[in-house]
């Protein structure tokens, strides 16, 4: 506490004895300091940044949410690519200017709901019937912008009544365009065309119109399979040219930056179907049967005695019974067998795919700069007494036939052929092309990159320079006022003599003479002076009151200074 009291007193004396100028200056010194020193801390605070909602979006989705953006007056986000960055502490703030201009990115179902949101039971069933259709047309549009390579997709539909009937004619336009007006494949026209016509009931593929923005590609499906749309052959070939480069990609992908074409000779069949039927010289059984039959007859022989006797009733009694003639009997046995036979033979049935690759034949560029790199990693790996030190021509050939045949083994492993005794390997060609250097980029020179920097960091260094000015300012200032003549003086007792054997302790008298002992000559008392040089006005009251006349010369010589 002793000393901040100490600070404070000599800041509070320090302040008393300047003049209202210098008083002036040293607060809009100090007001400078205040704000410099500010200004460079924020500045210093670098914020923190990130991406909104976390993903990228479509230019147009972009567009929209920069016109939320200013219309909330948002300054404070960055775009870059597809992604805007935003400052971590006013997420809520672009959220809230996001939903208010309604630019929140479309989820699938919103469209639609947004229309049947806004309808209402005073709306007629047409004007219901073309909100929802306006809606299904805005996301399918979205779901197209999801395939890849497609950016931009719109989808119109029409339909006109015919005759007097309930049956309507539809028809269906679809406009894409690709990331940076790239060329949209013919193969993506066509799904978009199954797509479209898939989402709508009763809309054939021929009443759809497929174009594409970027190279003005037209698509529409035609019921002529030999239009350029609908060629089997063609499709097929784009789709196994395309198989068969991404395979050979994939083998080649660490022979740096190579330069691959791919073609594929189909066999123009469409199907195959044969049916083969060979016969056995043996008969073959394919039903027997066996049947038999026993036949029996016995018969009593005719006559008897005659007479009434034989046919009288008689009571019971005693009979007497004679033998008659023996019977007559026959016996038959008959057996037959059927068996059915035909002749052994044997049937094939067989059928084919069609358009199926009968020649691939692949083109491989390699850059010559790849010979000679890996010649230097093979160099690397050799002891220092063996290595070569230039890349001579023989060295090139000598590393061109051994790369060509390293490529020729890799590729051939893919099968072609896959009917009989067609070739199996592919036809490969390989090149050397020599990989010139690009041309060289001037970059800014050290000028501009000091000009650049000193545009951005103006006033900064303005800052800084204002800052440094004024704390040399200040300590110059409270330097001279510490050491100020009029103090020099003060504390060398205003030219007096000052006896040896007195610790500053001055005894004065009227004739400014002193004995020895401290005691001056004349018959005035003494006058007693403490040299402390800490309290000004202190020691100068106590002076004015014990010793009049070196008041008046201590005013004397400040004046003169003064003047």
């Amino acid at each position: 506490m002793n000393a901040l009291s100490q600070i404070g007193k000599q800041i509070t004396d320090l302040l008393a004895s300047m003049t209202p100028s210098a008083r002036i200056m040293a607060g809009l010194m100090v007001g400078v300091i205040v704000v410099s020193l500010g200004w460079i801390f924020n500045a210093s605070n670098t914020t923190q940044y990130e991406p909104l909602l976390g993903g990228s979006f479509s230019n147009e989705q972009l567009d929209r949410m920069e016109y939320a953006f200013g219309e909330a007056q948002l300054r404070g986000y960055t775009r870059l690519g597809r992604q805007i960055k935003i400052p971590s502490g006013e997420k809520d703030l672009y959220l809230k200017a996001l939903a208010e201009s309604n630019a929140t990115p479309a989820t699938w179902g919103s469209e639609m709901e947004k229309a049947l949101n806004a309808s209402s039971i005073f709306e007629s069933a047409e004007k219901l019937a073309g909100r929802k259709q306006n809606a299904k047309e805005r996301e399918l549009a979205g779901v197209l912008q999801q395939i890849r390579g497609i950016e931009f997709a719109a989808v119109f539909t029409d339909e006109m009544r015919t005759g007097f009937t309930r049956n309507t004619d539809r028809v269906c336009s679809v406009y894409v365009r690709g990331p940076f007006d790239e060329k949209i494949s013919p193969s993506t026209l066509r799904t978009v065309s199954k797509m479209v016509s898939r989402s709508f009931a009763g809309l054939p593929e021929e009443k759809i119109g497929v174009i594409d923005l970027g190279s003005t590609n037209f698509y529409q499906a035609s019921d002529d399979p030999n239009s350029l749309g609908e060629n089997p052959y063609l499709t097929q070939q784009m789709e196994w040219e395309q198989k068969y480069k991404d395979q050979v990609a994939s083998l080649l992908s660490n022979y740096g930056n190579i330069q691959l074409d791919v073609n594929v000779e189909l066999d123009p069949t469409l199907e195959e179907e044969s049916e083969k039927l060979s016969y056995d010289p043996t008969a073959v059984s394919v039903q027997s049967s066996t049947s038999r039959k026993d036949v029996e007859n016995q018969r009593a022989s005719p006559g008897g005695r005659p007479g009434a006797y034989p046919n009288e009733v008689t009571t019971n009694g005693a009979a007497s019974l004679t033998a008659s003639a023996l019977d007559q009997s026959s016996k038959t046995k008959e057996s037959e067998e059927n068996e059915k036979r035909i002749a052994g033979h044997e049937a094939t049935r067989k059928r084919m795919a069609g358009l199926v690759p009968r020649k691939v034949s692949v083109f491989v560029g390699v850059p010559d700069s790849y010979y000679r790199e890996v010649w230097l990693h093979r160099q690397e790996l050799l002891p220092e007494a063996e290595r070569e030190t230039e890349y001579t021509l023989a060295a090139a050939t000598e590393m061109q036939a051994e790369i060509e045949t390293q490529i020729r083994t890799a590729v051939a492993g893919i099968p072609v052929g896959i009917r009989a005794g067609e070739e199996t390997k592919p036809f490969v060609n390989v090149t050397t092309y020599a990989d010139l250097p690009a041309p060289e980029i001037a970059g800014p020179t050290f000028a501009e990159n000091s000009m650049a920097w000193l545009g951005e960091s103006w006033s900064t260094l303005a800052l800084l320079l204002v800052l440094v000015m004024s704390l040399g300012m200040m300590f110059s200032w409270v330097r001279a006022q510490s050491t100020a003549p009029a103090d020099e003086k003060f504390s060398e007792g205003f030219g007096l003599e000052i006896p040896s054997q007195i610790d500053d302790e001055l005894e004065l008298s009227e004739a400014g003479e002193f004995t020895g002992d401290g005691v001056a000559g004349g018959a005035r008392p003494k006058a007693s002076f403490n040299l402390t040089g800490s309290d000004m006005k202190e020691d100068l009251s106590s002076l004015i009151q014990e010793n009049p006349d070196a008041a008046v010369n201590l005013l004397k010589t400040w004046i003169g200074e003064a003047a």
